[in-house]
């Protein structure tokens, strides 16, 4: 989870700087495009694995076990063996590892596991996780009510106008806003427009062209899955 956030944040960050230096200097068709890389990130992130530097504060954390208790399958009992016949060092330093693996099950896991302040870090990770999964659960659905309860109202209350004959697309007159927008493949405009203004049509006609009401669904749900990353809600906007 770390590891993701830092990933899309960085990517995020990037590119919002690269708009700014290539503004004006490739096409905004490409700029606009460079969006579709944090929505990859997001499907590839799962298989990514990118290493992230730890400190020996963190490895100093991890208790050190002297002893191991080894299951004895024959007898069916435990016993212990002392660190001079089975010997297991935890890691000193994040450059040299030196953890050795005998082939026998040893209780270090279950040490740094039964520990309470591992344990308790663990239950807030956790705790945290599933905040984060369920807001992001409640946003997506009450985006899909709303936009579902929208495209209901237009279906219900629309006039059919004409018929763009340049891309095709339904002009439809309805009282809303005021403000002509696209929904889906329909064009809306305002009631009292019987003859709406060419240069609208073209407008709203050019957003269907470049995909902006399927770009529109991905960036709400790209920031329905991050509503807690700041760097998100900018790229957002």
């Amino acid at each position: 989870m770390l590891r993701y956030i830092i990933g899309i944040t960085f990517v995020a960050a990037v590119l919002m700087i690269v708009r700014v230096i290539t503004d004006g200097k490739i096409r905004r068709k490409l700029q606009y495009s460079l969006w579709l890389v944090i929505p990859v990130y997001m499907i590839l992130s799962p298989f990514l694995r990118i290493n992230v530097p730890v400190s020996e504060e963190v490895y100093a954390f991890l208790p050190s076990v002297h002893e191991t208790i080894v299951e004895d399958k024959d007898a069916g009992t435990d016993c212990i063996a002392q660190a001079e016949q089975n010997k297991v060092f935890t890691n000193t330093s994040p450059a040299e590892p030196k953890s050795v693996y005998n082939g026998e099950k040893t209780a270090t896991d279950n040490v740094v596991r039964d520990d309470p302040v591992v344990q308790s870090k663990t239950d807030w990770f956790s705790l945290a996780c599933c905040i984060v999964y369920s807001v992001s659960a409640f946003i997506i659905a009450l985006l899909a009510v709303y936009n579902l309860g929208f495209l209901l109202f237009c279906r219900r209350n629309r006039r059919f106008i004409a018929k763009d004959p340049v891309s095709g697309l339904g002009i439809f007159a309805i009282d809303y806003k005021g403000t002509p927008f696209l929904l889906l493949n329909k064009i809306y405009v305002d009631n009292g427009s019987e003859d709406p203004d060419k240069y609208v049509i073209r407008h709203e006609a050019s957003h269907y062209k470049h995909g902006d009401h399927v770009w529109i669904i991905i960036r709400y749900v790209v920031l329905a899955l991050n509503w807690y990353n700041p760097v998100i809600w900018a790229a957002f906007i």
